[in-house]
Formats: structure tokens, C-alpha cells, sequence
């Protein structure tokens, strides 16, 4: 009896079996997906449909920014004027002007809110044809976009309020409120629900990947934030330079930030709606096998 092992002829080496590749027939493995895929997925989205999501978001921007600046720039002119002639403004000089910031301030955050919504709902129209490779022009998203704008801007308009009363009484509601609800939107657009079933829809996807939404939404906020901290940070010494002197400070200073909002806002917040919108397909795809039906989808001429 011999300890030596037998050397003969050794048996074929068998590969180990590795299960199919999920197909992507657009921006997305169609499987459940990890953070770096959906962020890739979003800017993927982004390089495609450039002129849909970047020139949207740059238009309504753009009209947004125009109405802030003509209501600010003359009554900043007038707060100049005031502040040379050396003389203690009266109540009767102060207050017209603060009625027309008011005024002017809630035009341009009603002009925003019309805006989010549009542009929250294109993306997610966008991002619907992305995830199985399929072309979308403007026409055909407005087509789709359009019998759902009522209800989307009662979404926004109680998703806002649900988290402004969440964060008055705390900021953890606040925060809790705005990831359980997060998914609304995409889904009155995407599965056409009225505004209380976009809410118990939202809820019933987020409410066993609460954190997990809340991570990857936290990480494409910290994105955006960068991208803001990086257009605002020169175009506030520009205009500390620009501005020669103190009188004109106010002036150059709120143009500058002006400027500096707007592209910021151009690339960010197309990001952020995709992003949304990708994880809530995440989020069916998982608990719905949704992957089957895009699948199919991604098939057909």
C-alpha cells in the first residue's frame, strides 16, 4: 500500500456555472440594482436625452431666473439709493418694497413648483423609454405628461406640505415623511394613479427599503451639492470683484449668484429626477419583477 497519490490522467476541468447576465437593453441591467449602477444609469440617461432633460430644466430655469431678476434688481437699485443718501429710510419707503419682494418671491416659487413638476414628470417619461433602449422626443413625452399634470402638482403640493409640517414639528419626520412618500410622482406618471393612490403606492415600495432609498437619494443630494458648492463658490468672487465698490456689491452679487444658480441647477436637478425615477424602477424590479415586463418591452419594434 503506497501513500503516493495517483498522478494519471486528470479529470476535465469544469467550469464553474455561472448564471445568465441579467439583459440591459438600455441604461440599466434589468435586475436589482447597486448604487454605482444607478448612478451611472442617471448620467447615462443624461448623455442620451441631453437636449430633453438639460434643455427643459435650462428653459424653465431660465424663465424662473428672468422673473427673479426683474423683481429684485430695481428694488435692490432702490435699497442703493437709500443706503447712499445717508438718510434713515422711513416705514412708508420700506415697505413697498417689501411688498414687492413678497409678491415678486411668491411668484417665482409658484413659477418653480409648475416647473418641478413638469420637469420631475419628463424625466420620469424619459427615464420609462431609457431603461429598455427606446427613443422619446419631446412631442411624446408632453403627450404622456400632459393628462397627468393636475394630479402631479397635487402630489408635489402635499408632498411639500407633508414635509414642511414633518419638519416644523421635527427634522427626523420631516426627513421620514419625504423618503416614505419619495416615489409618488413616478408612479402617478408611470402607472397613472390618482393623487391618494401615488401616496399608498410610494409607501408600500419604500416602507421595507426605507434606508436604502434613503442612502442613494442622501448620496445624489451630496452630489448636487458638490456641483452647486462648485459654480458657487467663483461666481461669488467674481462678483466680489465685479463689484468695485460697495454700493454696486448688492447688484453684481445677486447676478453672479443668479447666474451661478442656474447652472447648477441645470445639471443637478435633471440628475436627481432621474435618479428618483431609476430607483423606483429599482424598487418594482424587486419586488415586482418588473424586469420581466421591460424585457419584453425592450423587444418590441
Amino acid at each position: 500500500m503506497t501513500n503516493t497519490p495517483d498522478f494519471g490522467t486528470p479529470e476535465p476541468v469544469r467550469e464553474p456555472w455561472m448564471p445568465p447576465a441579467a439583459p440591459k437593453p438600455g441604461v440599466i441591467p434589468l435586475r436589482a440594482l447597486g448604487l454605482g449602477e444607478i448612478l451611472g444609469g442617471a448620467v447615462a440617461t443624461i448623455r442620451r436625452h441631453p437636449g430633453l432633460l438639460l434643455g427643459s430644466t435650462a428653459l424653465v430655469m431660465l424663465v424662473s431666473q428672468a422673473l427673479g431678476v426683474a423683481v429684485m434688481l430695481p428694488v435692490i437699485e432702490e435699497l442703493q439709493g437709500l443706503a447712499a443718501s445717508g438718510v434713515r429710510p422711513t416705514p412708508e419707503e420700506i415697505v413697498p418694497l417689501l411688498l414687492r419682494i413678497g409678491i415678486g418671491g411668491s411668484l417665482a416659487v409658484l413659477l418653480g413648483v409648475l416647473g418641478q413638476v413638469f420637469l420631475t414628470g419628463l424625466a420620469t417619461i424619459v427615464v420609462s423609454r431609457a431603461v429598455v433602449g427606446k427613443p422619446v422626443t419631446l412631442a411624446e413625452a408632453w403627450a404622456e405628461l400632459r393628462p397627468n399634470l393636475l394630479r402631479l402638482l397635487g402630489v408635489s403640493l402635499l408632498f411639500g406640505l407633508a414635509v414642511l409640517v414633518g419638519t416644523v414639528l421635527c427634522v427626523l419626520p420631516g426627513i421620514w415623511v419625504g423618503v416614505l412618500f419619495s416615489f409618488a410622482m413616478p408612479a402617478v406618471v408611470l402607472e397613472r394613479l390618482t393623487v391618494g393612490q401615488a401616496f399608498q403606492r410610494s409607501r408600500t415600495l419604500v416602507r421595507d427599503a426605507w434606508w436604502s432609498t434613503f442612502g442613494i437619494l442622501v448620496a445624489a443630494f451630496a452630489i448636487g451639492w458638490v456641483v452647486n458648492l462648485v459654480f458657487s463658490l467663483p461666481f461669488a468672487g467674481f462678483g466680489s470683484v465685479a463689484a468695485g465698490d460697495l454700493e454696486a456689491f448688492s447688484t453684481s452679487q445677486y447676478l453672479f449668484s443668479s447666474g451661478a444658480s442656474f447652472l447648477s441647477g441645470v445639471l443637478t436637478y435633471p440628475f436627481i429626477s432621474v435618479v428618483l425615477a431609476l430607483v423606483y424602477v429599482d424598487r418594482r424590479i424587486i419586488t415586482e419583477r418588473l424586469d420581466v415586463q421591460l424585457a419584453q418591452a425592450a423587444e418590441q419594434p
